[in-house]
C-alpha cells in the first residue's frame, strides 16, 4: 500500500505544478447576429442571396461556430409549429453551409412557440435568429486544466451540466489533429485510483465516439492525492471529484 501511495505521489509532482491553471479553454468572440424573417406557414428564405452576400464579409477564421434559433407564430397546433420551425433551421443550414463559414459547427435550438416573455407580434416570431462567433483556443500547452467535469459520488457518471465542457474538448481536439492530450482522474474523500482512472477513461470515451483517434489520449488515475481545495463541505468535495487535461504537441 505504501509503494502505490508513493508513486501516486511522484505522479502528481511529475505532472502538475501546486495549482491547476484557470484557462477557460476557448474563447468565443461574436462575429455577427441576424435574424431572417419568413411568410407565415413559411420556411423559404426570401433573400438567400443577400443572407449569402452578408455571410461572406464577415472576417474569415479558422474554426467557429453558429447558433441557430427557430421561431414560429402561435398560429396552428404545436406539433406543426416544431415541424415548421425545424424547415426553417434546416433552410437557413442549408444556405450557411454554401458560405465560408461551412466548416463552422453548427446548433440549431428549435424553439417554435415558446417565447419567454417576449411581448413581441406574432410576425415578429416568424424567424431563424443566427449567431456567428468566432472560436480561439485559449490555454497554454503542457499546463493542467480543469474541464469541469462533474461526477456523481463514488461513480464515474458524468452530471449532465457537464457535457458543455467535453463538447469544448471535443471541438478542440477536432480543430488541431496535431493535438495529444493526457487525462487525469481524480476522487475526493477516500483513496480511489481505480475510480479516478475509470473518470478519465469515461471523457476519453466520449472523445473516442465522436471521432477522435484514441492514440492521441493518455490516462491518469491519481486517486484523491491532489486536491485543489480542502474538503470540508460537500461543494469542495464536488470540487476534487474531476477529470483535468495536459495539451502536448
Amino acid at each position: 500500500m505504501k509503494t502505490r501511495c508513493y508513486y501516486l505521489l511522484f505522479l502528481a509532482f511529475l505532472f502538475w505544478g501546486k495549482e491547476t491553471s484557470g484557462q477557460s479553454l476557448l474563447k468565443e468572440t461574436r462575429l455577427d447576429s441576424l435574424s431572417v424573417f419568413f411568410e407565415s406557414g413559411n420556411a423559404e428564405v426570401k433573400n438567400p442571396d443577400t443572407l449569402l452576400k452578408r455571410i461572406n464579409k464577415l472576417e474569415q477564421s479558422g474554426s467557429g461556430k453558429i447558433i441557430l434559433i427557430g421561431y414560429t407564430d402561435s398560429v396552428g397546433s404545436i406539433e406543426s409549429n416544431r415541424t415548421l420551425a425545424s424547415k426553417r433551421l434546416r433552410s437557413v443550414a442549408a444556405i450557411l453551409k454554401s458560405s465560408h463559414v461551412k466548416h463552422y459547427a453548427i446548433d440549431s435550438i428549435n424553439k417554435n412557440e415558446k417565447r419567454g416573455k417576449g411581448k413581441l407580434n406574432d410576425n415578429q416570431f416568424r424567424r431563424v435568429d443566427i449567431l456567428i462567433y468566432k472560436v480561439e483556443p485559449d490555454f497554454v500547452l503542457n499546463k493542467p486544466i480543469d474541464l469541469n467535469i462533474q461526477f456523481r459520488v463514488a461513480s464515474d457518471y458524468v452530471l449532465a451540466g457537464s457535457y458543455e465542457s467535453m463538447r469544448k474538448l471535443l471541438f478542440i481536439m477536432k480543430s488541431d489533429d496535431s493535438l495529444k492530450i493526457k487525462l487525469n482522474g481524480h476522487v475526493c474523500c477516500e483513496p480511489d485510483q481505480l475510480l479516478s482512472l475509470n473518470r478519465a477513461k469515461r471523457v476519453k470515451s466520449f472523445l473516442v465516439q465522436n471521432g477522435i483517434d484514441e492514440k492521441r489520449i493518455t490516462c491518469f488515475g491519481f486517486s484523491n492525492t491532489v486536491k485543489l481545495v480542502e474538503e470540508t463541505s460537500p461543494q469542495n468535495q464536488a470540487i476534487n471529484r474531476r477529470v483535468e487535461a495536459v495539451f502536448i504537441k
